[in-house]
C-alpha cells in the first residue's frame, strides 16, 4: 500500500513538474532565440532607467528585500516552518509542512535545470550584487520568494483561524513582488527573467497543491473534517463501537441504525411523501415517527458529505442534550431537506438539525419558518456561509456541540423572486453579475476536491467580463443607475477565507445589505481587494466614484438591462433581468451563540429576541398562518386581504407571503 501511495504521488508530482521544466526551457530558448531577435529584446529601456534612477534609500530597502529571498534565508525559513509545524501538531499536519519543504525544493529543482540549458547574459548595467554563475533566466530569488511566501499564504488561509489571516496572506503574496521588483532595481534581471520566476513559483505551488493539501480544504466528511484531520482521526471522534467501515447510506433512504424497533417492523417513510409535506398537518399524522412527537429530534443529512462516523459522533452530541431517540433522513434530489423539515414541524419536533452544505440549510430554513421548531446548522459543505457568520465552527461535532449549548434565538430570513425565479427563501446572501458567473462556473465535484479554493479559477475567467447595466430601487427610494460588476444583497456579510464583503450586515437586524462592485483599472480592484480582505465599510449611497459602494433596505430590487447569471445562496439560477430581495424579520428561531459583533443601532438585541419568542408563544394562530403561507399552503379567504399586503408595506410581524421553492442540493 505505500508502494502505491508512492507511485501515485510521483505521477501527480515527477510527472507535473517534468512538464513544468520543459515548458520553462522552452520559454528560455524563445526568448534568447527567435523572440529576442524579432524584438530586440532584452534591451527593453528599463534596466537602464532604474539604474540611472537610484537613490541611497531604495538602494538600502532592495537590498533587504533581496535578502528575504536568498538562499540561507529561505532555507532557514523553510526548515523553521517546517519543524514548527511538526512538533507543534505532533506530526498531524505532516502534509502542510511537506507542501511548503517539498514546495521551495521542487522550486529551486526547476530552476537548476532550466538555468543548465538556458544561457542568457545579466543585463548591461552596474550590477548592486555579485552575480550567482547561473544564467539570467529565471530569477532564482523571485521563484524561491514566490514558492516559500506562496506556500507561507497558503498555509494562512487553511490553518489560521482569526480575520488577521487574510491579511497575512496578502502581506506573504505582496513580498515576492517586491523581490522580484528589487531585483530589476538592483540590475540583476530582466523583466522578463523576473515573470519567468513567478511563473516558475506560480506553477510549483498549484503542483505541490493538487499533489498533497486538494482534500484538506474544510471537509467534514468521513474522510477528513475541516481542521485538516485525517479520517482515521475523526472515526476516534465518533461514538464507542462504531465501525468505520460501515456502507454509506442510500439516498433517499433512512438509516437502519436511527430506526427503533417498532419502525423496523414497518416500512420507512418514503421520499416522495417527505417531498409533499407541505400541507398543514398534525403531529403523530401519517407517517409520523413517534420519537420525533412530543419535542424531538430530527436530523437532515446529505448522505455524501455525511459518513457513518459522523453521524454516529452526532448522536452522541444530541443524546447529551436530551435527544436521545433522534431520527436521521437523507436528502434526495427531489427534496434537498425542506420535505423532512416541513414534516418534522408537523410533527412537533422541536430541532432540526440540518447537515450539509448551504443548498440543505436553506431548504430546511425555508420549512422551518414561522414555525416554533428550532433549526442547528451542521456545517458539511464547501460555502457554509450562514455557519461563518454564526460563528459556528467547521468541525461538524463541534459545531453542533456549540449550537446546542447556546439558547435558540431568531434571526431574519429574505425571500427572494425574479424572473424565472420562484419566489425562495435565501438564508445568506444572492448575487446578480460577477459572483453568480464564478458560481456557475465552479463544478461540483471541483468543488469537493478543493474545497472553497475552487472559486478561484472562474473568477479567473470571468474577470474581463463586461460590466452590467443596473437600475437599484430601496424601499420606495429613488431608482439609483449603476454600471457594476456585480451587486450582491445580503442577510450577512462574511465569506470564505476572513473576507468581509458586507461590513455592517447582521442576521438580525430587520435590515438587507446590498454591495456594488465598480472598481475602474488597476487602482480600483486594489483598493477593492482591500476592502474586502479588511472588512472596512465603503462608499454610501449616491456616490459611485469608489470601487465599493453599500446600501442597506428591507426591500431590494436590482434590475439589469440585459439577462446576466443570478445566484442564491452559492447556487446558480437561470439568468435573467430582475432580482428582488425582501427581508422577513425573526423569520427562523435557530441555536447559534449570542456573540455576533453588533453596530451601533441595530435594530434588535437578543435580549429582545427572546421577548418576542415569548410574545410569539401566546399566539400559536399568527404562527400557523406564517407558516402555512412559507410552505405554500393555501391561505384562508379571510386573510388573504393581508397576505396581499403592497411590496412597500409591511406588518409588524414581518409576515410576507412565498411560494414553494424549487429544490436545491448541495
Amino acid at each position: 500500500m505505500t508502494m502505491l501511495r508512492g507511485m501515485a504521488l510521483g505521477r501527480r508530482v515527477v510527472l507535473p513538474l517534468g512538464l513544468q521544466t520543459m515548458l520553462m526551457v522552452l520559454l528560455g530558448l524563445l526568448l534568447t532565440g527567435p523572440v529576442r531577435r524579432a524584438t530586440g529584446l532584452p534591451g527593453s529601456g528599463l534596466d537602464e532607467w532604474l539604474a540611472r534612477s537610484r537613490v541611497p534609500a531604495l538602494d538600502t530597502v532592495s537590498g533587504w528585500l533581496s535578502q528575504l529571498a536568498c538562499t540561507a534565508t529561505v532555507v532557514s525559513v523553510t526548515a523553521v516552518v517546517v519543524v514548527a509545524l511538526l512538533a507543534g501538531s505532533r506530526g498531524r499536519l505532516g502534509r502542510e509542512a511537506a507542501f511548503l519543504g517539498g514546495s521551495v525544493a521542487a522550486q529551486s529543482a526547476v530552476f537548476l535545470l532550466v538555468t543548465a540549458c538556458v544561457e542568457r547574459s545579466r543585463p548591461a548595467v552596474p550590477a548592486m550584487d555579485a552575480a550567482p554563475p547561473t544564467s539570467s533566466f529565471p530569477s532564482g530569488h523571485t521563484g524561491a520568494a514566490l514558492a516559500l511566501y506562496g506556500g507561507l499564504a497558503v498555509l494562512f488561509l487553511l490553518l489560521v483561524r482569526s480575520p488577521a489571516r487574510v491579511p497575512l496572506a496578502v502581506t506573504a503574496l505582496l513580498l515576492p513582488l517586491l523581490v522580484g521588483a528589487s531585483r530589476l532595481y538592483r540590475g540583476m534581471h530582466h523583466p522578463t527573467d523576473v515573470l519567468a520566476g513567478l511563473l516558475n513559483g506560480g506553477l510549483v505551488l498549484w503542483i505541490m497543491w493538487r499533489a498533497l493539501l486538494a482534500d484538506r480544504a474544510p471537509s467534514p466528511t468521513a474522510a477528513g473534517t475541516a481542521d485538516g484531520r485525517s479520517g482515521a482521526s475523526a472515526d476516534r471522534n465518533a461514538a464507542p463501537g462504531v465501525l468505520a467501515s460501515a456502507a454509506p447510506l442510500e439516498p433517499g433512504t433512512t438509516d437502519p441504525s436511527d430506526r427503533t424497533d417498532t419502525e423496523a417492523a414497518g416500512p420507512a417513510i418514503p421520499a416522495s411523501a417527505a417531498g409533499t409535506a407541505d400541507t398543514p398537518g398534525t403531529a403523530g399524522a401519517a407517517g409520523g415517527d413517534p420519537a420525533v412527537v412530543g419535542g424531538g429530534a430530527v436530523v437532515v443529512f446529505h448522505p455524501h458529505l455525511v459518513g457513518p462516523a459522523t453521524r454516529e459522533a452526532l448522536r452522541a452530541v444530541l443524546a447529551e442534550h436530551g435527544f436521545h431517540r433522534p431520527r436521521f433522513a437523507a436528502t434526495t434530489v427531489d427534496d434537498p431537506g425542506r420535505g423532512v423539515a416541513a414534516q418534522a414541524v408537523r410533527e412537533g419536533a422541536a430541532l432540526v438539525v440540518a447537515c450539509g452544505g448551504d443548498g440543505t440549510v436553506t431548504a430546511c430554513a425555508h420549512a422551518l419558518a414561522g414555525s416554533a421548531t428550532a433549526l442547528a446548522i451542521v456545517p458539511c459543505g464547501t460555502g457554509n456561509v450562514l455557519a461563518r457568520n454564526l460563528r459556528l465552527p467547521g468541525d461538524p461535532v463541534q459545531a453542533l456541540r456549540t449550537a446546542l449549548a447556546a439558547r435558540p434565538r431568531r434571526i431574519d430570513l429574505a425571500f427572494a423572486e425574479g424572473d424565472g425565479i420562484v419566489p425562495t427563501c435565501v438564508c445568506a446572501m444572492a448575487g446578480i453579475g460577477l459572483d453568480a458567473a464564478i458560481v456557475a462556473g465552479t463544478g461540483r465535484g471541483l468543488k469537493r476536491r478543493l474545497g472553497w479554493p475552487a472559486y478561484l479559477l472562474p473568477v479567473l475567467r470571468h474577470l474581463r467580463d463586461q460590466r452590467v447595466e443596473i437600475a437599484v430601487t430601496l424601499d420606495d427610494e429613488p431608482v439609483l443607475r449603476r454600471r457594476v460588476q456585480m451587486a450582491v444583497v445580503g442577510n450577512v456579510g462574511s465569506l470564505q477565507a476572513g473576507v468581509r464583503l458586507l461590513p455592517e450586515a447582521e442576521p438580525d437586524d430587520g435590515l438587507l445589505d446590498l454591495v456594488l462592485l465598480h472598481p475602474h483599472g488597476i487602482g480600483g480592484w486594489t483598493a477593492a481587494l482591500l476592502g474586502l480582505g479588511m472588512g472596512r465599510p465603503g462608499r454610501r449611497t449616491g456616490d459611485a466614484h469608489g470601487p465599493l459602494e453599500y446600501f442597506r433596505a428591507r426591500r431590494i430590487t436590482v434590475t439589469a438591462d440585459s439577462s446576466a447569471p443570478r445566484e442564491l445562496d452559492g447556487e446558480a439560477v437561470p439568468a435573467g433581468r430582475t432580482l428582488t430581495l425582501q427581508v422577513q424579520p425573526a423569520a427562523l428561531l435557530i441555536h447559534a451563540p449570542d456573540g455576533v459583533r453588533r453596530r451601533p443601532g441595530s435594530q434588535r438585541t437578543p435580549e429582545q429576541n427572546r421577548a418576542q419568542d415569548r410574545e410569539r408563544a401566546h399566539e400559536p394562530t399568527r404562527d400557523r398562518r406564517q407558516e402555512q403561507r412559507m410552505n405554500g399552503a393555501q391561505t384562508p379567504p379571510r386573510e388573504q386581504a393581508h397576505a396581499a399586503t403592497p411590496p412597500g408595506a409591511r406588518s409588524v410581524s414581518g409576515e410576507q407571503p412565498a411560494a414553494p421553492a424549487t429544490g436545491r442540493g448541495n
